[in-house]
């Protein structure tokens, strides 16, 4: 009898770990653009006139440019990797992208090679 429980105890916990969810809770809400910087362009930053948001849900991506809605992705998340202080997420998006998104606090990093894009929590 152990090691029949013993079989079924390490066959659970191997279910456990293939049904895992990566929690976005550190991602989820409002975020304002500061700016972009990579490619052929340089940087970009955010001014009065020019600027962005994105509303991240548990399951999609919302961007917005200018207070208008420019786009709305479903998203799941590979893996997330770090501790209390900071973490990051590998995002497959919708069209098969992958993102690699950072949170430190308020702060979200978000790298779509060739640019990488800064945020504040709003």
């Amino acid at each position: 009898i152990g090691l029949l429980a013993l079989v079924f105890t390490i066959g659970t916990i191997f279910i456990s770990c293939d049904d895992e969810k990566h929690s976005t809770t550190d991602m989820v809400g409002s975020w304002r653009w500061q700016s972009t910087c990579g490619g052929v362009v340089g940087c970009l930053y955010a001014t009065a006139t020019n600027y962005k948001t994105i509303r991240i849900t548990e399951t999609m991506i919302e961007y917005s440019e200018n207070g208008k809605i420019t786009g709305i992705e479903a998203y799941t998340i590979n893996s997330v990797t770090g501790d209390g202080i900071s973490k990051t997420y590998e995002i497959e998006v919708s069209n098969g992208g992958i993102l690699t998104a950072s949170v430190q606090g308020t702060m979200l990093t978000i790298e779509a090679i060739p640019a990488v894009s800064v945020y504040m929590r709003n």
